[in-house]
């Protein structure tokens, strides 16, 4: 009867135990594997099925069930995620939101999950703030058309610790006026 109970619960929780929301993006430097231009989206690739009976293509088929959402593999981001949680109470936004791998919004909330080195950034009281800039930054090229104070800049930013999406304080990066709790009020960019 005791193996019974616990095998009926057991069910139960396998039966009420959810998938946890998410949004995955593929591998961001995918095209270090595929130097000719080729891309998780690209319609190329063969089908799991395929990939499965050949096994020619195992080094092809480790690199895409690693790297890529369609897949299986690639980054993600959870609704449980502390710096979604928090980011969620600022944006109201759901996490099905940041599906488009393209747009500045899932670029931003990435940036913030995997490469933003603030320090308590799930505890931070302005992380909307952080993520509209990251937006904005994205929205604009910023890693690739940025002449100063970007991430990958050619020119010297005239302040290292102004170069935009860097761990400091985004009070801190270029361009940026802000009041004296911390809030930005102004983009003065020079062009």
């Amino acid at each position: 009867m005791k193996a019974l109970f616990h095998l009926f619960l057991l069910i139960l929780y396998v039966t009420n135990a959810e998938e946890v929301a998410n949004v995955c993006r593929d591998y961001n430097r995918i095209q270090e594997f595929f130097p000719d231009g080729t891309n998780c989206n690209d319609g190329t690739y063969p089908t799991q099925q395929q990939l499965d009976e050949n096994k020619n293509n195992a080094e092809v088929q480790t690199f895409l069930k690693e790297h890529c959402c369609s897949f299986g593999g690639g980054d993600r981001v959870f609704e449980n995620d502390l710096v979604f949680k928090q980011l969620y109470s600022f944006i109201g936004r759901p996490i099905s939101y940041f599906q488009d791998q393209n747009s500045p919004s899932q670029k931003a909330l990435f940036w913030l999950v995997y490469e933003d080195n603030f320090p308590g950034l799930n505890e931070y009281l302005r992380i909307g703030q952080r993520f509209s800039l990251a937006s904005f930054y994205f929205g604009l090229n910023g890693d690739n058309d940025w002449i100063e104070c970007g991430r990958n800049s050619t020119t010297t930013c005239f302040e290292t610790s102004r170069i935009w999406m860097s761990g400091n304080q985004e009070c801190e990066w270029a361009y940026l006026s802000c009041d004296r709790n911390l809030f930005v009020t102004e983009i003065n960019m020079r062009e």
